[in-house]
């Protein structure tokens, strides 16, 4: 009945959202740690912020607060979590968008293994996983691309 989203105000600071579904957005907003983050993830207990050009992935507490923090290899430019593990779209950072990556991540005391599954051959943002597809959009066609785990 609800989800959470990363939001930037006028200065780009980022902070983390609560909307209701057919109500609005809750009074209640939590700061990014730096100000920054760009996807979210949650384990079924903690809550998890990206920061893509810091290329940093953090568990954060119920105040927005680090709790761990793993460095990452590349860009996260999408993050859902299933079935222990966290499932990644990555960047090597070129604005062409012609290198994501669709990987699986391992955190272990805050160190990533990222394992690189599949090569994504378009600009993909977001990643969601809805129990039986993963889900990305490929923004600059306006659309949004369903696929599964690659054999």
């Amino acid at each position: 009945n609800m989800f959470r989203i990363v939001v930037g105000d006028d200065d780009d600071n980022r902070a983390i959202r609560t909307y209701r579904l057919n109500e609005a957005f809750t009074a209640d907003s939590v700061r990014c740690p730096d100000d920054t983050g760009n996807f979210l993830a949650h384990d079924g207990t903690w809550l998890y912020v990206s920061q893509r050009y810091d290329q940093r992935f953090i568990r954060v507490d119920t105040a927005g607060m680090p709790v761990e923090t793993a460095a990452m290899p590349r860009q996260v430019v999408g993050v859902t979590y299933l079935d222990g593990s966290f499932y990644l779209l990555t960047t090597d950072g070129s604005t062409a968008d012609d290198d994501i990556r669709f990987a699986r991540m391992q955190l272990n005391g805050g160190v990533a293994t990222v394992t690189e599954l599949a090569r994504v051959p378009f600009g993909a943002r977001s990643l969601v996983h809805d129990g039986t597809h993963f889900w990305t959009s490929w923004r600059d066609k306006d659309v949004i691309v369903g696929f599964g785990l690659p054999v």
